[in-house]
């Protein structure tokens, strides 16, 4: 069974870019305070994230996990929003 417009009713939604993102931010300030964005950088910076990502992931690892639903259905846990919120107060 189709939708009017053509599509399975199971189908996913189709993946839309984040009007926001860390990288932009890293990329605008640096650019804002004259330095020049280089791949070392961008490699120092991408390590940090992943190091603060690491510390609130181990946080939960064998924890009773706790999902929630977005607003587009799909699930996201506690970790999962702890992280984003972590990273995006990184500048």
């Amino acid at each position: 069974m189709r939708t009017r417009d053509g599509k399975s009713p199971d189908e996913p939604p189709p993946l839309q870019r984040a009007p926001h993102s860390v990288g932009e931010d890293f990329a605008g300030i640096a650019m804002a305070e004259g330095n020049h964005v280089t791949l070392t950088n961008i490699h120092r910076f991408f390590d940090q994230l992943g190091d603060e990502a690491r510390a609130i992931a181990i946080q939960h690892f064998r924890m009773e996990i706790d999902v929630e639903t977005k607003y587009d259905a799909t699930p996201v846990t506690t970790a999962d929003r702890a992280i984003e919120r972590r990273l995006r107060e990184i500048r």
